[in-house]
């Protein structure tokens, strides 16, 4: 929608939000692929960053949208439940890493509660879209 401006996208931006936001576990940091119900159920910390990012990039873009208080509030818990939970700060390492738990591909039996470096970017992203609502992204 930030390049083409068509509507129609808003449209399908909000369902899939408000989807995600639905099937989130109340830990607000959802499952590798949402709806794991298996004991051993993996996370992805990086979903949650890149959700966070698209919700604030939505509020930016559109303020006055009927979900934009919703999804701001969802987007803090979010980035909380990263902070308090999910982070390198308390773990005895020595990794550059900044989130943990992250899960690229179960399939492919790779990066499975790992950091990887895209959840790192979009985590940071999000933090600075958070205290910077004004900020410009690089693309």
């Amino acid at each position: 929608y930030s390049y083409e401006k068509q509507e129609k996208l808003v449209g399908v931006q909000r369902a899939a939000t408000n989807k995600f936001i639905e099937l989130l576990p109340s830990d607000s940091v959802p499952a590798w692929d949402m709806v794991f119900t298996d004991t051993r159920t993996l996370k992805d910390t990086s979903a949650s960053a890149i959700a966070a990012c698209g919700m604030l990039e939505m509020n930016r873009l559109l303020p006055n949208h009927e979900d934009a208080k919703k999804w701001a509030e969802k987007t803090d818990e979010m980035l909380l439940a990263l902070m308090n939970g999910h982070t390198t700060r308390n773990i005895d390492s020595d990794t550059s890493a900044l989130l943990i738990h992250g899960t690229s591909s179960v399939r492919h039996n790779m990066g499975i509660n790992a950091s990887v470096i895209y959840g790192d970017y979009y985590y940071l992203e999000a933090l600075v879209r958070r205290i910077k609502p004004d900020w410009n992204k690089y693309w």
